[in-house]
This record gives C-alpha cells, sequence and structure tokens, in this order.
C-alpha cells in the first residue's frame, strides 16, 4: 500500500482514534462514539483519595475509559501499542506474555525475569515484579493510563521510562449484567460476561467477571501448511468486593486466576538479503509449534478510611505466575535452537500512604512501601540437531522499602508548586548457573556464581503548575529517576557476559507541558517537551556465538540524553463528528560510551555514533468519527486511526533492526440509542504490516537461520456483539 493511498485511508474515511491523545472519555448518555472523545476521563495516578480530571492533572499522561477500551476491541494491552505517542507496549515474542514495553524511548530488549522493566505495570495498584506473564489478555476494565516519562516518587520501583495503570471495574451495588462475545479472522473466539449486584444491603456488593478466548492459530506455516501457528486458548475470571460498614470506610478485594495455553512463538528466519531489514510478508517457516503454560494468582486487598483531613489508603498485593514453554528460536524447518523455559515467582507488596487536605492550600501525599518477590528460573538449550544440549538458570530474592512524601502548596488560586521525595532501599540476592550446570531433566542447578547486593537512593521532584485561565494550564517540573541494578540469569559463556550485578541507572528528567480547552470544550490542545539525563544506561546485550546460539549479557553501557516532545488535539466541530492527532518525536545520542557496543574490539568514535535502541524519531496517529442517528432506533458510527511509527533498532549494536510501520484500523457499530446493545464490524492492521517484535542476530546463516524475529498478527476482521442492563 502506497503512502498517498494510507494517507487517503487515514482521512477519508469516518472514524475516531479514541483516546489516543490521552483525552478519552466516560460514557455519556448519547449514543454514539463521537461525544465521548471530547470529554474527560477520571484517572487515579496522582494517588489522591479522589479521582481527578485528566485535562487538571499536570502531567503526560494517555488515558482510556472502558467506552475507548472497548471501541477499539482491546484484547491485550498490546493493542494499545500505537495508541500514544513515544509509547510503544509490545512483547519480546521469545515467548508469549513477556512485556519489552517502551516509552520516550527508554524500554529493553529481554525475556530474562532477571532484567527489571523501564516501564511499569500496575494492575488495581499492584507493582507486576517481573516482565513474563504480564502481556496476556484483558478484559472489565475500568481504565488504562499510560503516564509517560519518570515516575519514581509515587510509583517508585525503577519505571524510568513511565507506568501502565489498568484498573478493573469495580462492583456499584446496583444490579446490572453484561456480555460480550465476538469473532476473529483466524479464526479466534471471545466471550466475556459480568453479573454484579448487592450482597447485603448498601453495605456489601459483589461481582464475578468471566473471559474466555479460543484463538485457533493466525499464521500459516510453510513447513508443515496442515497446522496454523499461534493457537491459544485463555481462561479468566475475578470476583470482586467492596464492603462499605459506614460512611468513612470501604474495602475492596478482588481476586483474580487466569490460564493461558498454546502455541510458543511464531517467528521467522532470514527475512530479506540485507541483514538489518525485514519481511513484508507474514508467515512462519518452523518445525516446532512450541508450547506455552502461564497460570497467575493475584489477590489486592485496598482499604480507604477516611481520618481527619484526609484519607488512609493501604494496597495489599498477592501475585503469583508459573510459566513453562518451548520456542522455535530458529524459526526454520532444521532443529538449530529450540529453547524450554520454566519461571515460577511469587511476590507480595504492600503500599501505606495518607493524602490530606491540611489547609486551604496545602495537599500532602506522604507513603511507605514494601516488596518482596522470589523467583525462579531454568532454561533448557537443544542445539545444532540436538548434538547440544545443556541447561542453565538463576534464583533470585528480592526486597525493596521505600518511603515517599509529596506536598503541593497553592501559592495563588492559580500557581501550585509541588515538591517531594521518595527513598528506596533495594537488595536483591542471586544464585545463577552457567550453561550446562543445570540438568534438563530434573531442572536441579549447580550455581557457580552467589552474590547479593545493596542499592539505596533518593528520588526528590520539584514542579510548578500555573492556572492560566479556567480551561488552560501550564506545568513544568524537575524529577530524578532509579533504576536498580541487578544480576544476569542467562549466563551462557562467562567469559563474554558474567552474571552482574550491574550498577544502579540513573536520570534527571526535565519536563515542560500545557494543558488547553477552548471553544466551550468543542477543541482540546495539549502538549509536552521533555530532556532526559541518563547516566550507566543499563542495557541487554545480544552476540551471536555457535556454541550456545546467543549469548545474551546486562552491562552498564553508556551515558545518554534523550529528548522530544509530544502533541495531542481533539476537535469536535459538530456533535456527530471529531477529529483527532497526536504526535511524538524523540531525539537521542550517547554522551560517553563505556563499553564495545559495535563489537569490533575496541570502544571508540564508532560505538559513540550507534543509535539508542528502542527509539523512533517520530510516532503519530490522525483519526475522526462520524455518528448517524437512525431515527428513535439507533445509531450508525463510523470509526479508524491511522498510525505510524518510526523505523528504530532492536539491538545495541544496530545490526537488527524495527522497521517504520503504517497501522490503519476501522470499525463500524450499531448501537441502540439506550446503549443496552451495540453490533460492531472491525478491521485491524488493515495495511497488513508485517510487524516485528525483535530482531536477533543468530549464528545459523549457512543454514539460512542468520536471525531469530517474531511477529504480531496481520490484516484480520471481526464481529463482536454487547449487551448489558
Amino acid at each position: 500500500m502506497t503512502s498517498t493511498m494510507k494517507a487517503t485511508l487515514a482521512t477519508s474515511v469516518a472514524a475516531v482514534c479514541l483516546a489516543a491523545s490521552g483525552v478519552a472519555a466516560q460514557e455519556t448518555a448519547q449514543a454514539g462514539r463521537a461525544a465521548i472523545l471530547i470529554e474527560e476521563i477520571q484517572v487515579y495516578g496522582t494517588k489522591k483519595n479522589r479521582s481527578e480530571q485528566l485535562q487538571d492533572v499536570p502531567l503526560a499522561v494517555s488515558a482510556f475509559s472502558e467506552s475507548a477500551l472497548d471501541a477499539r476491541q482491546m484484547v491485550t494491552i498490546e493493542d494499545l501499542s500505537f495508541a500514544s505517542p513515544n509509547v510503544s507496549l509490545d512483547q519480546v515474542g521469545t515467548t508469549p506474555g513477556v512485556q519489552n514495553f517502551s516509552i520516550r524511548g527508554l524500554g529493553i530488549n529481554s525475556s530474562i525475569p532477571s532484567v527489571d522493566p523501564t516501564v511499569g505495570l500496575f494492575m488495581d495498584g499492584v507493582y507486576l515484579g517481573i516482565t513474563a506473564g504480564v502481556v496476556v489478555d484483558t478484559f472489565d476494565l475500568e481504565s488504562v493510563e499510560i503516564l509517560r516519562g519518570p515516575q519514581g516518587l509515587l510509583f517508585g520501583r525503577n519505571v524510568t521510562g513511565g507506568a501502565v495503570l489498568l484498573r478493573s471495574k469495580r462492583p456499584t451495588g446496583e444490579f446490572g449484567a453484561k456480555a460480550k462475545i465476538s469473532y476473529e479472522t483466524g479464526p479466534q473466539y471471545t466471550a466475556s460476561a459480568s453479573v454484579e449486584g448487592p450482597i447485603a444491603g448498601d453495605k456489601l456488593a459483589g461481582k464475578l467477571s468471566f473471559y474466555y478466548k479460543d484463538d485457533d492459530g493466525y499464521f500459516d506455516n510453510i513447513a508443515d501448511p496442515s497446522r496454523d501457528l499461534g493457537k491459544q486458548q485463555t481462561l479468566m475470571f475475578r470476583p470482586s468486593f467492596v464492603f462499605t460498614p459506614s460512611d468513612t470506610l470501604e474495602m475492596t478485594l478482588i481476586y483474580e486466576h487466569g490460564d493461558l495455553d498454546g502455541d510458543g512463538s511464531v517467528a521467522q528466519r532470514a527475512l530479506s538479503a540485507n541483514p538489518s531489514e525485514v519481511s513484508d510478508n507474514i508467515f512462519a517457516e518452523s518445525d516446532e509449534p512450541g508450547f506455552v503454560d502461564i497460570k497467575w494468582d493475584q489477590v489486592t486487598f485496598e482499604t480507604n478510611w477516611d481520618i481527619g483531613p484526609g484519607t488512609l489508603t493501604n494496597i495489599f498485593g498477592y501475585r503469583k505466575v508459573v510459566q513453562t514453554g518451548l520456542s522455535d528460536i530458529d524459526g526454520s524447518p532444521l532443529l538449530l535452537f529450540n529453547g524450554v523455559l520454566n519461571i515460577d515467582q511469587d511476590q507480595v507488596s504492600n503500599e501505606l500512604r495518607y493524602f490530606g487536605e491540611f489547609t486551604d492550600q496545602l495537599d500532602v501525599t506522604a507513603g511507605l512501601y514494601y516488596f518482596d518477590q522470589d523467583v525462579l528460573y531454568r532454561e533448557n538449550r537443544f542445539l545444532a540437531f540436538n548434538t547440544i544440549v545443556a541447561g542453565l538458570g538463576g534464583d533470585q530474592a528480592h526486597k525493596n522499602y521505600g518511603a515517599f512524601l509529596s506536598a503541593d502548596y497553592r501559592v495563588t488560586d492559580a500557581f501550585t508548586v509541588t515538591a517531594g521525595a521518595r527513598y528506596t532501599e533495594e537488595k536483591k540476592s542471586a544464585n545463577v548457573s552457567r550453561f550446562g550446570l543445570c540438568d534438563v531433566t530434573t531442572l536441579v542447578c549447580a550455581p557457580d556464581f552467589s552474590d547479593s547486593e545493596k542499592w539505596t537512593n533518593v528520588s526528590p521532584k520539584i514542579g510548578v503548575r500555573w492556572n492560566a485561565t479556567e480551561d488552560a494550564m501550564m506545568y513544568a517540573h524537575w524529577t530524578k529517576g532509579f533504576r536498580s541494578g541487578g544480576y544476569n540469569f542467562r549466563t551462557t559463556v562467562p567469559a563474554i557476559f558474567d552474571a552482574g550485578p550491574t550498577d544502579e541507572e540513573k536520570q534527571d528528567s526535565f519536563e515542560v507541558g500545557f494543558k488547553s480547552t477552548w471553544m466551550d470544550r468543542q477543541f482540546v490542545l495539549n502538549g509536552s517537551a521533555f530532556y532526559n539525563d541518563l547516566k550507566d544506561l543499563q542495557r541487554e546485550l545480544n552476540v551471536a556465538n555457535p556454541i550456545v546460539g546467543v549469548v545474551q549479557g546486562l552491562r552498564n553501557t553508556a551515558d545518554a540524553t534523550i529528548k522530544g516532545f509530544e502533541l495531542d488535539v481533539i476537535a469536535l466541530p459538530i456533535p456527530q463528528l471529531a477529529f483527532n492527532a497526536s504526535i511524538g518525536y524523540l531525539d537521542g545520542s550517547y554522551d560517553e560510551v563505556r563499553f564495545d557496543l559495535s563489537s569490533d574490539g575496541v570502544i571508540d568514535a564508532a560505538d559513540l555514533a550507534l543509535s539508542i535502541p528502542r527509539l523512533p524519531k517520530w510516532t503519530y496517529t490522525v483519526g475522526s468519527t462520524f455518528d448517524q442517528e437512525l431515527g428513535d432506533f439507533a445509531v450508525l458510527s463510523f470509526r479508524g486511526e491511522y498510525s505510524h511509527r518510526g523505523k528504530t533498532f532492536f539491538t545495541d549494536n544496530n545490526i537488527g533492526t524495527l522497521p517504520a510501520y503504517d497501522v490503519f484500523n476501522a470499525s463500524i457499530s450499531l448501537i441502540s440509542m439506550d446503549e443496552q446493545w451495540a453490533l460492531t464490524f472491525y478491521g485491524k492492521n488493515l495495511s497488513d504490516e508485517a510487524i516485528v517484535q525483535q530482531n536477533t542476530t543468530l549464528p545459523f546463516g549457512q543454514f539460512g537461520a542468520p536471525r531469530f524475529s517474531t511477529l504480531q498478527k496481520g490484516r484480520r476482521w471481526g464481529l463482536e456483539l454487547k449487551y448489558q442492563y
């Protein structure tokens, strides 16, 4: 598809890019989807005792309400990957479910569970401690918030790139039910339902939500045409309860169980003659479909108690993830490199905080945080037609303690000063067994490396906010980010990359921005610009090796500077028609390099000239929506969006490339006037882009498998029916 055709599609189809600019909407009384784009969504990322309107929050936030998520036919958080400027919410693809999110150029390239993410994912206020088992299906969400930039003051836990907040829909105390079924080419079938109501008068409300997906496999397999790849079944259920014994006390209990079974990664081998490019074709050529099995359980218990001038909040979380899988890493019809992994993680966390409005001028948020997790990792490799079979692995005990304080002082009605700091103490103890020291059958290991390390840090933040008018606000802040050091569980050749640990990564971030609404809220214009100074970047490095396949290491490689801007626009010229656009720009470079990134044997100007991975220069989205009433019966809503993400590098040596993507989605919905039911016909990735999640060099060029690149789905069509009462 030519760029002219893509531009024509983007501008000619009446559609909506719901919430792509970060100004999503709550459900409204008016049927259709144009009006919800311009209205405010409530966000919780400021950790106050109440939600706040998005336009009143002095942060760069993209937020998506329940109706916006429904309009996108969102299945996983990855469906929002192109929805916000300077944001990528991709999997790594080595095995399903592992996040490699990147915001403003800060991300990771790894499936090693001992590597901390730069973008933290929080489910109902609980931080998910490892990257595995994260990109799974979601359902029955009240909202999703994407906080761009370091969030170390209130969220801590290494969120130097940003934070993604998922909030499940809580029971309201009113009886209600909802059901949704869908069919998508592949084929893929999904069904979800929820029922809620009072259990004990107005004191106790309950809800039960259920979700099921059966994906029969989207990807053609040239090596075995009788069997498509990418099969997956997911089952989840979530009971939740809200207990309100008094007007000043509310307790919420949420339990979620999930089970995902299916094929392993879907990958290609040699994608083109040029080793830095990838294919335009979406297919697989694998002798091994592999498998994945992910099971998780999470318990969240939140208490909110009004005391004095504020609210005391306690969020306790427990989560357990067990993941096993087999992936064909070479992506070829030959048994060159198969990998089997086993992950077992338990975590407990507790956050206690108090928000109080102590005077008409002073608001204070103060809190304590505790996090404790144990991670077990085992990996077996089957290489060179099974002539090399060996295992490796690691175990880690990990504790984190934090204390934070943030204060907003209103100097005048229009001018507010914010100041705060977070103290973090983090300790990791690891036992690592290099390649060959773990039994592939029993998974018993003989560690040859044991170590423990502690890191402490103080992350301050200072900011100002000026309400120029009732509908226009400007803000500026400086903050420091912190990412603790860590160990490498995937130690294959210690002489090349040992187990660590790395030193902590530090960041100074400067941001200015504005938010504004015009013409009686018919036009919204928001923008931000930022400058990030990074010291001791932690990077995951990949080097092809004929004995072990790939050698991976963790190193503090360089100091760097990343700067850029984001701009969001929404317009509602008439009640039935809405337009939106967003754009993000990134520019990054190394200031000093301490490691031979190019692998040429020396650290020199060639290393300094390399590009920072996962840093696309431009990202942008344009969209529109048009609602046409069909008498008093229903509304016909046309929706569409066109998104672009620029070319970037996957590997630090700049050999592995992720090309530029242009993605177009569209839908037509028939929505009843009372919004009880909706029937939607939709298309995703209509430009049929071959979106790869990684591009890693392998040592099997003589067998036609020089690289490993995992794939997302291409073009597909779907039909969805939703009913609620």
